[in-house]
């Protein structure tokens, strides 16, 4: 019995579980890499277990931008994202969502009233 609950905890999550990260666009967008961790983290609070969620994260990352990345990440950022769920996170925020320049995001976050 313990082999094939062992076996289940490896098999990648069914399509839907966790959103499809990187699928369109040319150009990073913070916004769907923070909707990606969030599914990442609604997996993991729905009880599907780390390894479940880890060995799936790589089977949603689609589209060229998502999959150059990929590949470019360092033989030390691909060994720790092997093995842990949290580091597949801070990667993800590192590349994708603090990218954009300090100034672009102060200016997002302004507000104009001009009553």
């Amino acid at each position: 019995m313990e082999a094939a609950t062992e076996h289940h905890e490896s098999k990648p999550l069914s399509e839907g579980i966790l959103s499809t990260f990187g699928l369109d666009g040319s150009a990073k967008d913070a916004a769907k890499a923070v909707e990606f961790i969030e599914s990442i983290d609604y997996a993991l609070e729905s009880g599907y277990g780390k390894e479940r969620v880890r060995v799936s994260i790589r089977e949603v990352i689609r589209g060229q931008l998502a999959r150059d990345w990929l590949v470019s990440l360092s033989k030390d950022d691909q060994r720790l994202a092997a093995e842990s769920v949290t580091f597949w996170k801070e990667l993800i925020r590192r590349d994708w969502v603090n990218t954009q320049p300090n100034s672009l995001i102060e200016a997002q976050a302004e507000y104009f009233d001009f009553n």
